[in-house]
């Protein structure tokens, strides 16, 4: 249950104002009963009937006021352990088994939100309206009530046979959620080339195609909960008060009870019926939502590798002398990707891979950092078998991206990105990535844009250059970090990348005559593996 995750006194909180709240038809059905029995025979006074029911029903508005705010302060407490768990899983987890996209953190989570946390809620209190009336009907008539809480069960027969069609429909539906949001922002980014060469409608069609797969999978699952929800409501109306409410009659009839004792069972056996018809609503919901509570579930079944404050993570100075792949190959899905490759680097050598396109070097750049398990053969540093080892193997490398990766935050915060690093250790760094003259202009705490919009080409990888070397860490990756630069930009970046301390090791399709002069030794992974 999703109400796991929020605060204990909360829950307890929430179901004792809960039970305050269902003893307001009970009050209630006892007043009905006392104005009938009045009506029949007058006894008593009226306005002291008025006064009670006055001064009852405020007690009740305060405790049902209460009864939102805790029903509130808990769907607040769950939507932030959700998100703080998921993104948790999102941000640390180098190898995730479940897929989070942007389609969860918006769409699935306020599924999750509005058909999980507040039915959830909905049943308890349905749950205890049921309780409370059923109790106080039975001061009234047992055999009447006994009926009465028989035929209740009807509407759950019912709801049971929808349940998994309703939970296969959402699955469908999570689905197509999670592709038309990827086509939103794939629209998006692709919309000037679209416009460019005259394939506007082409693009927009596709957006269409899955706009409308999605509304029509929302429309199959709201479609089927709507006749589920009518089906149970039709049936908690025959049996859970037509029919009672004839057997109520005949024992009036025949004297058994009062007429103001059937006003008041009838009075709650709305309370029957509306608990029973809103709780069955309540669990074709949750059905609708479990795909996607189950997609949370997943990230919280595993354990976090390398959970650490990052905030208070101290900057490496890692040892280093030799890196060795001994006959290493790679499959994915019984494809052999990479087979049988051997590679030797030493400490300070610049060494520049190069291979054809879909030879795998991204995935060897994974196999290096630990994030890729090897089929078989050996990823040793200096004598330790890091295969698959991302905990261990990805503290010798910094990382230089062939588009940099940047936040709409500081120029700090997009060097360090939290890291305790004092001012000296950064502007060193931005010293070493030749971004003085951005910093003599913008200062560090100025923001840089959505993906540094507000930086140059030059600039924007030059951050990328101040984050890699600011760790401190001994083997810097580079992959393919001049591609999209002009020559004499890439020239001076290679510059920049090479004239360090550190191992480099370099990927690239293609680079210059004068570029390539610049590596100690440059390896055609082709040659390398079979």
């Amino acid at each position: 249950m999703a109400i796991k995750y929020a605060k204990k006194s909360n829950i307890i909180l929430f179901i004792v104002f809960s039970i305050i709240k269902s003893l307001q038809v009970v009050f209630i059905a006892n007043l009905v009963k006392v104005i009938t029995n009045y009506a029949v025979q007058p006894k008593g006074s009226l306005l002291q009937v008025a006064i009670v029911a006055t001064v009852g029903l405020l007690l009740f508005l305060f405790a049902g006021i209460a009864h939102e705010y805790f029903s509130d302060l808990i769907i607040k407490d769950i939507n932030v352990e959700i998100k703080r768990l998921s993104s948790k899983y999102l941000i640390y987890q180098a190898k995730q088994e479940q897929k989070l996209d942007t389609s969860f953190f918006t769409n699935d989570v306020k599924q999750i939100e509005t058909s999980k946390i507040l039915s959830e809620l909905d049943a308890i209190t349905n749950v205890l309206q049921f309780a409370a009336a059923i109790i106080a009907a039975l001061f009234g008539s047992i055999v009447l009530t006994i009926v009465y809480l028989v035929v209740s069960a009807i509407p759950g027969l019912v709801q049971r046979i929808f349940t998994k069609k309703i939970e296969g429909k959402s699955q469908i539906w999570a689905e197509q959620n999670s592709t038309y949001t990827n086509i939103v922002k794939d629209s998006e980014l692709i919309s000037p080339t679209a416009r460019l060469y005259d394939v506007e409608g082409n693009i927009w069609h596709r957006f269409k195609r899955a706009a409308v797969s999605l509304e029509e999978s929302l429309f199959q699952m709201n479609f089927l909960r709507d006749i589920s929800n009518r089906s149970v409501e039709t049936s908690a109306f025959l049996f859970s008060n037509i029919l009672p409410s004839i057997l109520g009659v005949i024992l009036v009839t025949r004297g058994e009870i009062s007429l103001g004792i059937l006003f008041m069972i009838d009075n709650l056996a709305n309370q029957f019926i509306n608990p029973v018809v809103n709780f069955f609503y309540d669990l074709n919901d949750i059905s609708a939502a479990n795909p996607m509570w189950q997609k949370f579930l997943g990230t919280t079944k595993r354990r976090l590798s390398g959970v650490k404050d990052s905030m208070n993570t101290t900057l490496e100075d890692q040892q280093f002398r030799q890196l060795n792949l001994i006959n290493v190959t790679v499959k994915y899905n019984q494809k052999t990707v990479i087979k049988n490759l051997n590679l030797q680097i030493k400490r300070g050598e610049k060494i520049l891979l190069t291979a054809p396109s879909g030879w795998g070097k991204s995935t060897l750049l994974n196999i290096l950092t630990g994030e890729q398990e090897i089929a078989s053969g050996e990823f040793k540093i200096d004598g330790m078998n890091l295969a698959g080892n991302w905990q261990q193997a990805h503290r010798y490398f910094s990382f230089i991206h062939q588009t940099p990766l940047l936040l709409d935050e500081s120029l700090r915060f997009n060097i360090t990105l939290g890291y305790n690093a004092s001012d000296g250790e950064v502007l060193e760094a931005i010293k070493s990535a030749g971004l003085d003259d951005l910093v003599d202009q913008i200062g560090l705490d100025s923001t840089i844009g959505e993906e540094g919009s507000r930086l140059s080409g030059g600039q924007r990888q030059r951050v990328e250059i101040a984050r890699a070397l600011l760790r401190n860490r001994p083997i810097l990756i580079a992959d393919e970090p001049t591609s999209s630069l002009d020559e004499g930009l890439a020239r001076r970046i290679q510059g920049v990348i090479l004239n360090t301390n550190k191992t480099v090791i370099e990927v690239a399709h293609r680079v210059s005559p004068a570029e390539a002069k610049l590596f100690d030794r440059i390896i055609n992974l082709d040659e390398l593996a079979e």
